[in-house]
């Protein structure tokens, strides 16, 4: 009687031999547009997690839009001309400038919307806006030490 090796897996592949090493990464075949919202999200777990050690310091994921900088034109490639072309046709109604950019994270970086958990007195109040909850639906982050 013939004895077979015991079988094991590793992703699709079964067995003795060489490994498929095409499957040992599933989320490099994934495209990027399918699992940004699950990147998203493990980003701004991660600023939550930072936050816990650091209640000092407001940390804010944000996103400010596509802006038309300097930077696009040192995109080699197609995909460089293919970027450049999209931002020169469609650029005025989809890209941000510059200035306003800069205003958007101002307001993120020193608003007391975004107040980090301790030196609440940094933060410029504004009113009747209230603090931003964070991902646990909370106001503020609780620091353990």
């Amino acid at each position: 009687m013939r004895s077979w090796p015991s079988p094991y897996c590793h992703g699709r592949w079964w067995g003795p031999g060489r490994p498929d090493r095409r499957d040992r990464f599933p989320a490099l075949h994934v495209p990027f547009i399918r699992f940004r919202g699950h990147i998203c999200t493990l980003v701004t777990l991660v600023f939550e997690a930072v936050a816990k050690t650091a209640p000092q310091v407001s940390f804010i994921h944000d996103y400010p839009g596509p802006v038309y900088t300097p930077f696009m034109n040192r995109i080699l490639g197609w995909k460089g001309i293919i970027l450049r072309a999209y931002a020169s046709i469609f650029g005025y109604w989809v890209c941000a400038p510059i200035e306003e950019s800069g205003e958007r994270h101002l307001f993120l970086a020193a608003s007391g919307m975004y107040a980090p958990a301790e030196n609440l007195d940094m933060a410029i109040p504004l009113g009747k806006v209230e603090v931003a909850r964070g991902a646990n639906g909370k106001l503020r982050v609780e620091c353990t030490r």
